[in-house]
């Protein structure tokens, strides 16, 4: 097990908590259609860019808004908020990188 320094807030320290969900949540397809994906497989950072480098969808569970969509368009990595809206190219947090909620979407 490994330690967490002390510094690290409690929402920092629940990124190194070694159990998972008990159960997949739900989310909301993109595009606003209210269709809700279930049977979610929770991805970290890393295993949600290997979806989209085979032409995937993801999103991160932790953005509040559904239509959040991050995919490559031209050969870069973009984030939109539907696919009838800009978009624009993904500033990569350090939350995004250690955020263990990505999420694999289909788009309609």
């Amino acid at each position: 097990m490994s330690t967490v320094p002390e510094n690290f807030s409690d929402s920092d320290r629940a990124m190194f908590s070694p159990t998972p969900p008990t159960s997949p949540p739900s989310v909301t397809s993109p595009g606003g259609t209210g269709q809700v994906l279930s049977n979610l497989t929770l991805m970290t950072f890393a295993e949600a860019m290997d979806i989209v480098l085979q032409g995937g969808v993801v999103r991160r569970l932790e953005w509040k808004e559904p239509e959040v969509i991050v995919k490559i368009i031209d050969e870069k990595l973009v984030i939109l908020l539907a696919e009838d809206r800009p978009y624009d190219y993904l500033i990569v947090s350090r939350g995004d990188l250690l955020g263990e909620d990505w999420v694999r979407v289909s788009e309609e």
